[in-house]
């Protein structure tokens, strides 16, 4: 079975081939257009219709579709991270009983303590929580849970990671 890469570098050089043929056909067909003898316009529009146009539309076609997959892939992809970061904050929060520090999540997380703290804080906006510094001088964000609506939140995002 051909593997996705595979097939968009086909899809790429594919692409190009078309382009590297049509492009030139459509430029010197189209310079032809202007030429004074009716007998080379004529010819020439032929050629620009059924020699160059064609691989340059399927070129363009191609292409398109590659952009496309791109965006929806980074689309899919920033959607499984967001799954993954959301699982794991419920997770901790049914763990800790409903406290978290930021040193917790980016262990938890793999993220760089600065964004693991900036997420923390969206969702401490977001759900009302509180903040306490410990005595050793740790921010411990505090979440009021609802023990049943956190499993089932859990179970939600569990299914679809």
């Amino acid at each position: 079975m051909i593997s996705n890469q595979a097939l968009k570098v086909a899809k790429k050089a594919g692409a190009g081939l078309l382009l590297f043929i049509g492009v030139p056909i459509v430029l010197v067909s189209s310079f032809s257009l202007f030429d004074a003898n009716p007998g080379v316009r004529e010819l020439a529009l032929i050629v620009l219709a059924f020699v160059g146009l064609p691989p340059t539309a399927i070129a363009g076609w191609l292409l398109w579709g590659l952009r496309v997959q791109n965006q929806q892939e980074r689309l899919d992809l920033e959607q499984a991270e967001h799954d993954r970061l959301q699982t794991t904050f419920f997770r901790m929060l049914a763990d800790n009983h409903g406290a978290i520090t930021p040193l917790q999540f980016s262990i938890a997380t793999q993220l760089p303590g600065n964004t693991a703290r900036e997420y923390l804080d969206l969702r401490a906006k977001e759900f009302e929580a509180t903040f306490e510094v410990s005595s050793e001088g740790t921010t411990i964000y505090r979440f009021e849970l609802d023990p049943k609506l956190l499993e089932r939140k859990i179970d939600e995002l569990s299914e679809r990671v």
